[in-house]
C-alpha cells in the first residue's frame, strides 16, 4: 500500500495560522504605529498653535515689532509641550541660512484675511529623523524604524480692543427678580 504525498491533511492548520498570523502583524503594524503617527501629529499641532499664538501676543501686546522676542517667546511654549513624550524640534536657524532653515517665520498673511497683510507668525513643528523620530513598534519587524510629524500653524497680529456688538449673557438670578421693593 502506498500512500499519497500530497494526499495527507497532516500540518494543514500549521500553515493557515502562519497566514493568519502574518495579517495580524501586519494590521497590529498599521493599527499601532499608524495611531500613534495620528497622535503625534495632534499633539504636533497643538504645539504649532500654542507657538504661533504665543509668538502674535507677544507682538501685539509686549514688544510690537521685536520679531526676535516673538521667535524666542514661540520657541519657548513650543519647546515646553510634549510630542508623544519629548519636546519637538523648532529651529531658530542660524548664519546665512537663517531665513531659509528657521521653523518661525514672518510671511506675507493669505489672502481673505482683514488687517494689514504683513502682521502674520508661522510656526513649522516637527520630529522626524533629523531629532527624536517617533518609534515604532510594530513595522519595525520590516525594518521600518522610526516616523516622523510635521505641523504648521500660522496666526495673525492683532489687538482686540473694539467690538461692533457684544450680546449681554448674564446668569439670571431668579430669586431677586420676582420681589419688587
Amino acid at each position: 500500500m502506498t500512500r499519497n504525498f500530497f494526499g495527507r491533511e497532516r500540518g494543514a492548520v500549521l500553515v493557515h495560522v502562519a497566514v493568519t498570523m502574518l495579517g495580524l502583524l501586519g494590521f497590529s503594524a498599521l493599527v499601532i504605529d499608524f495611531g500613534i503617527m495620528w497622535s503625534s501629529r495632534r499633539q504636533a499641532q497643538n504645539v504649532a498653535d500654542a507657538a504661533a499664538l504665543a509668538a502674535s501676543i507677544s507682538m501685539a501686546y509686549d514688544a510690537p515689532g521685536d520679531y526676535d522676542r516673538a521667535r524666542a517667546t514661540a520657541k519657548r511654549v513650543g519647546e515646553s509641550h510634549k510630542v508623544f513624550g519629548l519636546a519637538p524640534t523648532i529651529d531658530l536657524g542660524s548664519g546665512s541660512n537663517a531665513d531659509i532653515t528657521q521653523d518661525i517665520s514672518f510671511p506675507p498673511c493669505p489672502p481673505g484675511l482683514d488687517g494689514p497683510t504683513d502682521t502674520c507668525v508661522r510656526v513649522n513643528v516637527y520630529r522626524n529623523a533629523v531629532k527624536d523620530a517617533l518609534p515604532t513598534f510594530m513595522a519595525s519587524v520590516i525594518g521600518v524604524f522610526s516616523q516622523g510629524v510635521k505641523a504648521t500653524a500660522t496666526s495673525q497680529i492683532a489687538e482686540g480692543n473694539q467690538i461692533e456688538c457684544l450680546l449681554p449673557f448674564a446668569v439670571i438670578d431668579r430669586w431677586a427678580d420676582n420681589y419688587d421693593d
